[in-house]
């Protein structure tokens, strides 16, 4: 991958950005962290551990938008990172 001249090695070829957005009870955006974010993020490093998938990365972030259909993952290819 080159960027504005600088070469950086592709290491993952997915990484996985899960939502921990955390917003006090009955707020009306809701959040992921209240909808379960943290049973979905140790789930999926479950599987991806059990399956070896070393080329998939997880990362935790705020906000992602649409709260109210969390909790929210974006997965990304190397190609749109």
């Amino acid at each position: 991958m080159n960027i504005e001249g600088v070469e950086l090695p592709v290491i993952f070829r997915y990484q996985a950005f899960c939502c921990f957005q955390q917003r006090p009870p009955q707020h009306p955006k809701g959040s992921c962290s209240a909808a379960g974010a943290q049973p979905l993020w140790e789930r999926l490093s479950t599987v991806l551990q059990s399956r070896n998938l070393s080329r998939v990365a997880m990362a935790g972030t705020g906000c992602l938008g649409f709260c109210n259909a969390g909790p929210l993952m974006v997965v990304c290819s190397e190609r749109c990172l």
